[in-house]
């Protein structure tokens, strides 16, 4: 963690790396105790908890069930560590985009795919992506996936 950009996460992300080096158990505690700390609320107020995801009730979306009980499903890999991370970076945001996308669970169902709109949101989510522009054609091809005309033309 040495690039300047993730300075403002180092001193969790080292207590983290520390816990969950030793045990997924201690590492949940670890994000726990700093979630109760911090205060953080889903976007439907709920206090944060992150959970094993073996916990996720079989069946439950998970973004549903983050609405629904404040509780994060977390895999013990480095996936669900920045996940956790961004949540203490980002919780307005995280919270935002939790409460659309129970939003859209609750108007549509779950079915086999998640559809454009929790598409759009987990893309956001999972890859930071903002795109500002004045330029009408790329604005349309990003909501058209046109990536080839955005990263390659």
């Amino acid at each position: 963690m040495d690039a300047p950009w993730l300075a403002p996460i180092e001193p969790r992300g080292r207590r983290w790396q520390a816990a969950a080096l030793a045990d997924h158990a201690g590492y949940l505690v670890a994000l726990n105790q700093d979630a109760a700390r911090a205060g953080l609320v889903t976007g439907r107020g709920k206090p944060l908890a992150f959970i094993a995801q073996a916990d996720l009730p079989a069946g439950a979306s998970y973004e549903g069930h983050i609405a629904q009980t404040g509780r994060v499903p977390t895999r013990h890999n480095l996936h669900d560590f920045f996940n956790g991370l961004m949540w203490f970076a980002y919780p307005r945001i995280k919270a935002a985009l939790n409460a659309r996308q129970a939003a859209q669970i609750d108007a549509l169902g779950i079915g086999p795919t998640r559809g454009g709109v929790r598409d759009a949101l987990t893309l956001f989510d999972e890859n930071a992506v903002l795109f500002a522009c004045a330029d009408p054609a790329l604005a349309d091809a990003l909501r058209g996936f046109g990536w080839r005309a955005l990263f390659v033309a």
